[in-house]
Protein backbone atom coordinates (compact mmCIF):
# COMPACT_ATOMS: atom_id res chain seq x y z
CA UNK A 1 0.00 0.00 0.00
CA UNK A 2 1.24 3.51 -0.70
CA UNK A 3 2.43 5.58 2.25
CA UNK A 4 -0.50 7.99 1.82
CA UNK A 5 -2.94 5.26 2.84
CA UNK A 6 -1.17 4.90 6.19
CA UNK A 7 -0.62 8.56 6.82
CA UNK A 8 -1.51 9.84 10.24
CA UNK A 9 -0.62 13.30 11.34
CA UNK A 10 -0.43 14.84 14.73
CA UNK A 11 -1.19 18.40 15.67
CA UNK A 12 -0.14 19.45 19.13
CA UNK A 13 -0.51 22.89 20.58
CA UNK A 14 1.92 23.79 23.36
CA UNK A 15 2.32 20.02 23.91
CA UNK A 16 -0.44 20.27 26.53
CA UNK A 17 -2.69 18.13 24.37
CA UNK A 18 -2.50 16.51 20.98
CA UNK A 19 -5.11 15.69 18.40
CA UNK A 20 -4.51 12.95 15.86
CA UNK A 21 -6.20 13.21 12.46
CA UNK A 22 -6.41 10.63 9.69
CA UNK A 23 -5.83 11.33 6.01
CA UNK A 24 -8.53 13.61 4.65
CA UNK A 25 -9.31 15.16 8.03
CA UNK A 26 -6.68 17.88 7.78
CA UNK A 27 -8.82 20.36 5.89
CA UNK A 28 -10.05 21.88 9.13
CA UNK A 29 -9.61 25.06 11.09
CA UNK A 30 -8.02 25.17 14.53
CA UNK A 31 -8.17 28.01 17.04
CA UNK A 32 -5.09 28.92 19.07
CA UNK A 33 -3.99 31.73 21.33
CA UNK A 34 -1.23 34.21 20.55
CA UNK A 35 2.00 32.66 21.82
CA UNK A 36 0.90 29.06 21.24
CA UNK A 37 3.21 26.70 19.40
CA UNK A 38 1.74 24.33 16.82
CA UNK A 39 3.55 21.09 15.99
CA UNK A 40 2.66 19.19 12.83
CA UNK A 41 4.09 15.67 12.59
CA UNK A 42 3.60 13.76 9.33
CA UNK A 43 4.72 10.27 8.26
CA UNK A 44 7.53 10.53 5.72
CA UNK A 45 9.75 8.02 3.92
CA UNK A 46 12.59 9.89 2.20
CA UNK A 47 14.19 6.60 1.07
CA UNK A 48 11.46 6.50 -1.61
CA UNK A 49 12.32 10.03 -2.71
CA UNK A 50 9.04 11.40 -1.32
CA UNK A 51 9.36 14.14 1.26
CA UNK A 52 7.03 16.70 2.79
CA UNK A 53 7.52 20.27 1.64
CA UNK A 54 5.89 22.34 4.39
CA UNK A 55 5.25 26.08 4.34
CA UNK A 56 2.89 28.87 5.19
CA UNK A 57 0.45 29.29 2.30
CA UNK A 58 0.83 33.04 1.71
CA UNK A 59 3.46 35.69 2.47
CA UNK A 60 0.92 37.51 4.69
CA UNK A 61 0.65 34.37 6.86
CA UNK A 62 4.13 35.19 8.21
CA UNK A 63 2.57 38.12 10.07
CA UNK A 64 0.39 35.65 12.02
CA UNK A 65 2.57 32.51 12.27
CA UNK A 66 6.34 32.20 12.58
CA UNK A 67 8.11 29.09 11.28
CA UNK A 68 10.26 27.74 14.11
CA UNK A 69 11.61 24.40 12.95
CA UNK A 70 11.48 21.73 10.25
CA UNK A 71 13.17 18.46 11.16
CA UNK A 72 13.10 14.74 10.42
CA UNK A 73 12.43 12.26 13.22
CA UNK A 74 13.89 8.82 12.52
CA UNK A 75 11.91 5.67 13.21
CA UNK A 76 13.16 3.58 16.12
CA UNK A 77 13.50 0.53 13.89
CA UNK A 78 16.96 -0.31 12.55
CA UNK A 79 15.44 -1.71 9.33
CA UNK A 80 16.35 0.04 6.07
CA UNK A 81 13.53 1.93 4.37
CA UNK A 82 11.32 2.30 7.45
CA UNK A 83 9.37 5.58 7.38
CA UNK A 84 10.02 8.29 9.91
CA UNK A 85 8.27 11.59 10.54
CA UNK A 86 8.66 15.20 9.50
CA UNK A 87 8.21 17.71 12.34
CA UNK A 88 7.07 21.21 11.38
CA UNK A 89 6.75 23.73 14.20
CA UNK A 90 5.19 27.18 14.01
CA UNK A 91 4.36 29.81 16.62
CA UNK A 92 1.29 32.05 16.73
CA UNK A 93 2.76 35.56 16.93
CA UNK A 94 -0.19 37.80 16.09
CA UNK A 95 -3.98 37.66 16.00
CA UNK A 96 -5.43 36.74 12.62
CA UNK A 97 -5.78 33.82 10.22
CA UNK A 98 -3.14 31.82 8.38
CA UNK A 99 -2.79 28.52 6.56
CA UNK A 100 -0.19 25.79 7.01
CA UNK A 101 0.26 23.67 3.92
CA UNK A 102 2.38 20.82 2.70
CA UNK A 103 2.79 18.49 -0.24
CA UNK A 104 4.26 15.00 -0.16
CA UNK A 105 6.25 14.80 -3.38
CA UNK A 106 9.56 14.08 -5.00
CA UNK A 107 11.11 17.58 -5.19
CA UNK A 108 12.39 17.02 -8.71
CA UNK A 109 8.89 15.96 -9.86
CA UNK A 110 6.53 18.69 -8.62
CA UNK A 111 3.56 17.14 -10.46
CA UNK A 112 4.08 13.82 -8.61
CA UNK A 113 2.19 14.67 -5.42
CA UNK A 114 0.94 11.65 -3.45
CA UNK A 115 -0.91 13.61 -0.78
CA UNK A 116 -1.35 17.11 0.60
CA UNK A 117 -1.84 18.75 3.97
CA UNK A 118 -3.74 21.96 4.75
CA UNK A 119 -4.71 23.46 8.08
CA UNK A 120 -6.32 26.85 8.64
CA UNK A 121 -5.18 28.46 11.87
CA UNK A 122 -7.09 31.22 13.65
CA UNK A 123 -5.06 33.07 16.28
CA UNK A 124 -7.21 34.77 18.91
Amino acid sequence: MPLAEHLVFLISINTVFATVYQVGEDKKSINVQKGDTIDVVLAENPTTGYIWIMSLANPADKEVLQEIKKSFLKAKSKMVGVPGFIHYEVKAIEKGSAKIQGINTRPWQKDDVITTFEMDVVVK
